[in-house]
């Protein structure tokens, strides 16, 4: 059986706010490797590193949309969950991204904590299960 990976990508063209979730994590104690990145080519690296628990990415960044990222993860990595946060995202890139199996959740920024906590919790779940969200 393989062993269990806590870490979490994430990817956002704001340094402040990934700074910002980061510490937030290590506040409320939970037990999850953060790794953030604000370029999408070395998260996509470090997710083809190794196995990773969620990759939590933002729609909108000044040379790729996160939209793109999803594309991409689910071509080469389709059972890799992930989780979409987003301050400006359209409707129709929502449905999109919906649409692309492999997203448990879309979350405004800004961001609720709990919420996406409560996101990985889902994620968790469906790993346990071997069952869709």
């Amino acid at each position: 059986m393989p062993q269990k990976t806590n870490k979490i990508i994430i990817l956002d063209d704001d340094l402040n706010m990934l700074n910002s979730l980061k510490r937030k994590f290590i506040i409320e104690k939970c037990n999850y490797d953060v790794m953030t990145f604000t370029s999408a080519k070395q998260a996509i690296q470090e997710l083809s590193n190794e196995d990773c628990f969620a990759f939590i990415t933002d729609i909108m960044m000044p040379d790729i949309t996160g939209d793109y990222v999803i594309a991409h993860i689910k071509k080469t990595n389709p059972q890799q969950p992930c989780i979409v946060i987003t301050g400006l995202a359209t409707r129709e890139k929502i449905s999109r991204i919906v649409k692309s199996g492999n997203t448990v959740d879309i979350i405004s920024k800004p961001i609720n904590f709990s919420r996406l906590l409560k996101a990985l919790n889902k994620i968790e779940v469906y790993k346990e299960n071997g069952s869709a969200h």
